[in-house]
């Protein structure tokens, strides 16, 4: 089961001013409010990230950021919504290269593909139309994605933040 996060930084603008979030952390944020609302503090979960090298505009680190958001995370719960504790959070943050780690590798394909998605059709995830239209290798794999019983994967599998206008989107198969 694949779950994906997209974050809207024009819209996250628009909506939020300059009390906005460092999109990164949203979209972590996001992506665990759903791990932890499928699991329903029944299991838990480790969390395995690429190997990544870089820094912020403002010269910190990326894993470094992410290794804080993930512990503060764990304590504190979601940032987004209070509500939630992530209790299926275990041990540490762990990082790996992706060229050694086949379930890495998995998750670049479906995160390169709900990428597309949204480069080539993100205007169109918010409009009430009959189909959406869909990227030629993300509609190979959409039915991989968390999803509601009745096929609804927006806000359940794919989650874009901030939602400015809830479409029912569902998977159907043909």
């Amino acid at each position: 089961m694949f779950v994906a996060s997209v974050v809207d930084k024009q819209h996250v603008q628009q909506k939020y001013g300059e009390r906005a979030y460092y999109a990164p952390a949203i979209a972590y944020d996001v992506l665990l409010q759903r791990v932890e609302t499928e699991l329903k503090g029944n299991h838990s979960v480790g969390v395995t990230i690429d190997d990544m090298m870089g820094a912020t505009p403002k010269g910190n680190q990326y894993k470094d950021n992410l290794t804080q958001q993930h512990n503060r995370l764990k304590q504190h719960g979601s940032s987004l919504l209070k509500s939630i504790k992530f209790t299926c959070l275990q041990g540490r943050l762990r990082f790996v290269n992706s060229g050694v780690s086949h379930l890495v590798q998995v998750a670049d394909i479906a995160a390169y593909n709900v990428y597309r998605q949204f480069v080539d059709h993100g205007d169109n995830w918010e409009k009430e139309t009959e189909r959406l239209a869909v990227y030629e290798y993300f509609d190979k794999i959409a039915c991989k994605f968390r999803q509601s019983a009745e096929g609804r994967i927006q806000g359940y599998g794919i989650v874009k933040f901030p939602v400015m206008n809830k479409v029912r989107w569902t998977i159907v198969n043909e």
